[in-house]
Formats: C-alpha cells, structure tokens, sequence
C-alpha cells in the first residue's frame, strides 16, 4: 500500500525485487560478522543465484519480504551477540517479529531471539553467582525486555489489524479457511518425507544449499553453540 501510494500502480511490483536484493546484503552482513567478509561474499553469492529465490524475488506473494525479514532478524540477532547492546536486541526481536506478521508460519522462528535471550540472563546471572542485583545480570535482563518489547512492536500492526477486521487480535484469516489444518501435528507427521524430498530438489527446493546450510549448522553447533543455535532454531 505504501509503495503503491509513493510510486502509483508500478511501485508494488518492485518490491519484491528490493526485498531480495536486501536479503542479499543481510546475508553478506551476516557472513561477515560470523567468518569474516569472504564468507560472506560467498553466503551472498550462494543465495543470490539460488533458482527458487530468484523465483520468489520476482512473483507478486509475500515470500521476499518474510525472507528479507528473517535475514535481517538474524543479522541483528548475530550482532546482538557480538556487541551485546539492547538497539541490536530490539530489532532482533522486531524484525523476526515483523516476519511472522507478514507470514504466520515464520512467527516459529521467534524460537531463536527468545531462547538466545533466556541463555545471556542465565548465563550472566550464574556468572554473577547467581545475584540478580549483578550489573552483568541487569544488563541481560534489559537487553532480554528491549527483545520482547522489539518483538510485541513487530507483531502489534498485525494484531490491531486483526482486532479491526476479525473481532480479536487472536483470530487470522486463517480462521476462515480449511488451510490452518496444514499447521496440524498430523499433517506434519503424514507429509514430513514429501517435504524432505522437496527439499533435495536443486529447482523448486534448496537443493544444494541444504547440505551446505547443515554442515555449517553442525561446525557453529561444535565450535561457536550460540550462533549455531540460532541458525538451528
């Protein structure tokens, strides 16, 4: 609607194409600040020319966008790690957010903000002999509000909308339809192998970025936990 108000009937359908190219430089950021600015060339350039980003990065869905959030979310949630200051908490938790406002499946990738964020307040008050009164303890416990309030500040333009359109701030379109059955535990167990499958395919699945993105999960699991749970979760 914004680009559609700004740049008239054209504007809408290039924001694909500047969500994908954002995801790009997250992912360049995101190598960097893990391994170092070669690595994060080649995480930009292994995703750049991936066929099934380049599909989503120039259909009209929502598929762009959520992923430019997601990437950004993570990139934040590194630098959170990194620098420790509550700004790069915030949006760790906002940007994440803002990708399961625009779609509801990706809201399960709050997993990964909320449980970095529980480990620094534990972490920091063993360290500090279990004194909450600490002021590594306190600083945790400040960066782990300014993440749950990023991520209450990401989800609440969805919430309202929802509120005004269907009664309550809990109830999705989704509600209306036979596609929230997808969702199920059921339906997860009864198409698990398909997907997995799905996966493998180099066209219309990550082919080859997920042995890759595995291999680098086990690596981070092994020698740096904290940011492989997050590329984990």
């Amino acid at each position: 609607a914004v680009a559609y108000r700004l740049g008239g009937p054209a504007a809408p359908f290039l924001v694909n194409p500047a969500m994908a190219l954002l995801s790009v430089v997250g992912m360049y950021l995101i190598g960097q600040i893990l391994f170092g600015r070669l690595a994060g060339v080649l995480a930009a350039f292994l995703l750049g020319l991936h066929p099934i980003y380049l599909y989503y990065g120039l259909r009209p869905m929502s598929h762009a966008t959520a992923t430019c959030c997601v990437i950004w979310g993570m990139y934040f949630l590194c630098h959170w790690l990194k620098r420790r200051s509550w700004p790069s908490a915030f949006l760790a938790g906002a940007v994440t957010a803002f990708a399961g406002a625009v779609r509801s499946a990706d809201i399960l990738l709050l997993l990964a903000p909320l449980t970095l964020a529980a480990w620094g307040v534990v972490e920091a008050w063993r360290a500090a002999a279990l004194d909450w009164g600490a002021a590594g303890t306190r600083r945790a416990v400040r960066e782990a509000g300014a993440m749950g309030v990023g991520i209450a500040a990401g989800l609440a333009p969805l919430l309202f909308y929802q509120w005004l359109a269907f009664g309550a701030p809990w109830i999705t379109g989704y509600s209306f339809c036979d596609e929230s059955s997808a969702f199920s535990w059921a339906w997860f167990c009864a198409h698990l192998l398909p997907a997995l499958r799905c996966l493998l395919q180099p066209t219309y699945g990550l082919g080859y970025l997920l042995p890759l993105g595995l291999l680098g999960i086990g690596w981070l699991l092994i020698r740096r936990p904290k940011q492989g749970w997050i590329l984990l979760l």
